[in-house]
C-alpha cells in the first residue's frame, strides 16, 4: 500500500518545479497540462498543533507512577494536485512512540526522566473527490471518516491509523444522510513510521458507520466494525439539549457490544456545557477488559479511557479572540473499580496549554 501511495504522488508531481524563471524572477504556480494539474501546493495546516502539559498518574494503592511535563506536536500537511481541489495528498506528522500515544516527555522532571524525541509520519494518504457526495482515500488512513464525527469513548484511538482504502459517501437530503466504509489493516502497534511498517498479512479490519439525524435536536451514528475475527457493533446518540435544559448544552450516550463474550461491552454518557470561552465536559464510561487494548484481539480504542468503570472531568479555556492564542485545558480521571493491567493507572490528572499552528486566511 506505501508504495502505490508514493507511486501514484510521484506519477502526478510535475516535472517543472518551484525556484525562479530565467531571468531571475521568482515563477508563480501555473497549469502544467491540458488535465488541469498544477505544482503541488500546501493548501492547509488546518488541524495541526503544538501542546505541552504536567501529567500526575496514581496507582489505585496511591503511588505515584508518573509526575512528568511532556510535550506534543501534531503536524498536518495537505497538497493539492488539481485546479478543482479534487486530488489530494495528506500527511500526518507526530511525536509519541506508540498507536495509541502521541506525548513526549520533556525530561524536566522526574530526575531520571530523559527527553525523548520520537516524531515520525503516522498517515500518509491520497484523497479524492469527483464530486460533492463521493470521497475515496488510499493509503496510511486518519481512523475517522471525514464525513461524520464518529469519535467518542469507545471510537479507535486517535492518534493511530489504519492501513487501506475508504469510501465515503454524502447526501443532506436522505435521513441517513452519511455513510463511510473502510477495509484495512491495523497492526504493528509499536510501529509509528508509516515507512518502516511492512503492510503484509492482509486486510484484518472492516468498518461502517453510518449518520442519520432524526430531528434537530438528535443524531445517530451506527457502527459496525469487523477486527481479527470480532464482530462489534456501537451505536452514538447526540443530543443537542440546550433549548431545552439551559445548563446542558449536548449529552450523547454510547453503547458498544461484540461477539464472543457478553463481557465484551463498552457503555458512556458524555454531558457538554459552554460557558463564555470555557467547554466543561463530565464523562462516565464503562469498558470490558475484552473489548480494548494493545493486542491483536482487542480494538486500540481511546487509551485516555480505561478499562472499569471510570469518571472524567475537563474543562477548556480559550485563550484570545475565539481561542488565537490557544487553549488552556485541565482533565482529571478516576478509575472506580478493576485491579487488571489496564486498571493500573487509578488516577489521573492533566494540565496543559495547546497552541494551533493553522495557517491564518487572509481577509479579502
Amino acid at each position: 500500500m506505501k508504495f502505490l501511495v508514493i507511486a501514484l504522488t510521484l506519477l502526478l508531481w510535475p516535472k517543472t518545479g518551484f525556484g525562479t524563471d530565467s531571468d531571475g524572477a521568482p515563477n508563480t504556480p501555473k497549469p502544467t497540462d491540458s488535465r488541469g494539474f498544477i505544482l503541488p501546493l500546501i493548501t492547509a495546516v488546518d488541524g495541526s498543533s503544538t501542546a505541552l502539559r504536567y501529567r500526575n498518574l496514581h496507582k489505585p494503592d496511591g503511588t505515584i507512577s508518573k509526575d512528568q511535563f511532556q510535550y506534543r506536536l501534531d503536524l498536518r500537511v495537505t497538497l493539492t494536485f488539481l485546479k478543482d481541489g479534487s486530488l489530494k495528498l495528506k500527511a500526518r506528522a507526530m511525536t509519541g512512540q506508540g498507536y495509541d500515544g502521541s506525548w513526549n516527555e520533556t525530561g524536566l522532571r522526574p530526575e531520571n526522566a530523559q527527553l525523548n524525541s520520537d516524531f515520525n509520519l503516522r498517515n500518509f494518504y491520497l484523497e479524492y473527490t469527483p464530486s460533492k457526495a463521493w470521497t475515496f482515500q488510499a493509503g496510511a488512513l486518519n481512523n475517522s471518516p471525514s464525513n461524520i464525527n464518529a469519535g467518542g469513548v469507545l471510537a479507535l484511538d486517535g492518534d493511530g491509523w489504519i492501513d487501506g482504502a475508504r469510501a465515503s459517501y454524502t447526501d443532506p437530503q436522505l435521513w441517513a444522510d452519511a455513510i463511510s466504509v473502510v477495509v484495512g489493516q491495523i497492526d504493528e502497534y509499536g510501529n509509528t513510521s508509516f515507512f518502516d511498517r511492512n503492510f503484509d498479512g492482509g486486510a484484518n479490519f472492516i468498518q461502517i458507520d453510518i449518520h442519520g439525524s432524526l430531528n434537530r435536536y438528535t443524531s445517530l451514528v451506527a457502527e459496525m466494525t469487523q477486527f481479527d475475527g470480532v464482530e462489534y457493533i456501537r451505536a452514538i446518540i447526540e443530543l443537542t439539549t440546550r433549548d431545552v435544559v439551559k445548563f446542558i448544552d449536548k449529552v450523547v450516550v454510547e453503547e458498544m457490544l461484540a461477539t464472543g463474550s457478553k463481557t465484551h461491552q463498552g457503555f458512556a454518557l458524555t454531558v457538554k456545557k459552554a460557558f463564555k470561552s470555557w467547554q466543561f465536559t463530565t464523562e462516565y464510561s464503562y469498558k470490558s477488559d475484552q473489548i480494548s487494548g494493545m493486542s491483536p484481539s482487542k480494538l486500540p480504542l481511546e487509551d485516555l479511557y480505561r478499562a472499569g468503570h471510570q469518571i472524567t472531568i475537563g474543562a477548556d479555556k480559550k485563550m484570545g479572540k475565539d481561542g488565537s492564542l490557544g487553549t488552556m485545558f485541565v482533565r482529571y480521571g478516576k478509575t472506580l473499580n478493576g485491579t487488571d493491567l489496564f486498571n493500573s493507572q487509578g488516577a489521573r490528572f492533566d494540565f496543559g496549554y495547546k497552541i494551533g499552528l493553522s495557517r491564518k486566511k487572509k481577509k479579502p
